[in-house]
């Protein structure tokens, strides 16, 4: 028979395999961990995208420009509010960094016609204060 290990080295081997297993079992599970952690930043960027990818695919409600007579009105309504939670998720878990409140000033300004009718105190509020506070600065300006 080929013997190329004594059976004390044998063993060592063993336990050298055994430990590199364990060390590459516990990468693999840092690994998987990380990748399905979602953070409350990256939440927010997505659904930021969301309502982006919705403003690709419906330009004339994302214009701001539908009037109440207007058959797509409901649907206007129910795209502002997905604007507005996005701008919600935004203002919560996302540190300005000069870029964001000035996007999300931007979109709330497309729907300043639609925002006055509705500033009501029983649909404000749904959202958080900062978007609040976004809105009636939009109306100070």
């Amino acid at each position: 028979m080929w013997a190329w290990f004594t059976s004390s080295e044998a063993a060592n081997l063993g336990q050298f395999v055994g430990g590199i297993g364990v060390l590459v079992a516990v990468a693999a599970a840092i690994v998987a961990y990380r990748q399905l952690v979602v953070t409350p930043q990256s939440h927010a960027k997505e659904i930021w995208k969301d309502y982006l990818r919705l403003c690709i695919e419906y330009p004339d409600l994302a214009s701001g420009e539908i009037t109440a007579e207007s058959p797509e009105y409901k649907r206007y309504e129910w795209f502002v509010a997905f604007m507005l939670d996005a701008c919600d998720e935004l203002l919560q878990y996302v540190e300005d960094d000069g870029g964001w409140l000035n996007a999300i000033d931007a979109n709330l300004g497309y729907h300043k016609a639609y925002l006055a009718t509705a500033r009501t105190d029983a649909y404000l509020c749904q959202w958080s204060p900062k978007v609040r506070d976004r809105i009636k600065k939009l109306f100070e300006s």
